[in-house]
């Protein structure tokens, strides 16, 4: 019978797969344009995402250590699960702009509940074998996982969208989500951290931002890392309404693959 600790390193690989693979991420800003009649309201979807990821992240951090990591993990993926949902339904009724950005705001949270809270939970769960060592060895194959999951999806959009238009993409896209969700239910938890109250997190926070604030080469490298992230990002969603300027939608996740 396999061991709680290979479980959960099997299920974390396969839930870093499932959360690259969303058919509709190369070609989601060319969708979200067709609902909004403007890629400055497309790329606006993405900035309210983005924001409220980084509003949530202290936040949803300090509940992650109250609650657990497990349950943590499943309500970001519920969130991001009913977010893709609300996505595929923009495509077809009159609310579509609103749909967006509330499944923006949505991700955001669920973006931020997953975000270090996955890592934390591996980290746990080879602490308890006294394995923490492999922990950079184990994200490098999970990271190697999602970029699968990526390229797998780049060619499944490419296929579903040769036969089909963009809509049906997103209802598809939904499915993957579902699995990761799921997914999380078969984790076993150790209770090996150490508890911490919401005091302590806090303190924890301002601790570390005063000390960045007063190392004035750590403020610039954040913000040069922010300007890169936040540029970086931008850029790469928008890649695709480029592309749909020269080449057929179908061939675009084909070359992003």
């Amino acid at each position: 019978m396999i061991s709680p600790i290979k479980k959960n390193i099997f299920l974390f690989k396969l839930s870093n797969f499932f959360n690259g693979f969303w058919p509709l991420n190369v070609l989601s800003v060319v969708y979200f344009e067709s609902i909004t009649h403007s890629y400055t309201r497309a790329m606006a979807v993405f900035s309210v995402l983005y924001l409220t990821t980084t509003c949530m992240e202290i936040p949803t951090g300090v509940f992650s250590d109250k609650i657990g990591r497990k349950k943590s993990l499943f309500i970001g993926s519920a969130l991001i699960f009913v977010c893709f949902f609300l996505w595929s339904m923009a495509g077809i009724g009159d609310n579509g702009s609103s749909l967006l950005f509330l499944g923006a705001i949505l991700k955001g949270i669920g973006d931020a509940f997953i975000s270090g809270t996955d890592e934390a939970f591996m980290y746990e769960t080879l602490q308890k074998n006294n394995q923490s060592h492999h922990f950079d060895i184990l994200y490098a194959q999970a990271s190697g996982w999602m970029q699968i999951g990526q390229a797998s999806s780049a060619l499944t959009a490419a296929a579903i969208m040769y036969y089909m238009d963009i809509n049906i993409l997103a209802l598809i896209s939904v499915i993957p989500s579902c699995f990761s969700m799921l997914l999380v239910l078969f984790y076993t938890e150790f209770n090996s951290r150490i508890k911490t109250n919401t005091k302590n997190s806090l303190q924890y926070f301002l601790s570390a931002f005063c000390l960045i604030i007063k190392n004035k080469k750590l403020c610039f490298y954040s913000a040069v890392q922010m300007c890169y992230t936040a540029l970086g990002n931008a850029s790469y969603y928008f890649e695709g309404g480029y592309y749909e300027t020269l080449i057929s939608k179908w061939m675009i996740s084909i070359v992003r693959f």
